[in-house]
């Protein structure tokens, strides 16, 4: 079972992948997307966990961090 994380960033209501992660980076890709949050362009930042069985190529996925939401006066 293969694991990566996907940084999405939300500028101007659409998410976007800014980046991915290898397994054991899941608290760098939380903390980039900590930093990214208080980018007063962004009004959003979430990682999300892939899961990919290696024998089917099925693919699971689940949010384990998520900061959508609105500026203060955006």
């Amino acid at each position: 079972m293969a694991v990566i994380y996907e940084l999405y960033v939300q500028p101007k209501g659409r998410w976007n992948l800014e980046a991915q992660f290898q397994s054991h980076e899941r608290q760098a890709a939380i903390e980039e997307a900590k930093e990214l949050e208080r980018q007063p362009h962004i009004d959003g930042a979430k990682v999300v966990r892939e899961r990919i069985d290696d024998a089917t190529g099925e693919s699971t996925e689940s949010t384990i961090y998520n900061s959508d939401r609105k500026k203060p006066g955006a």
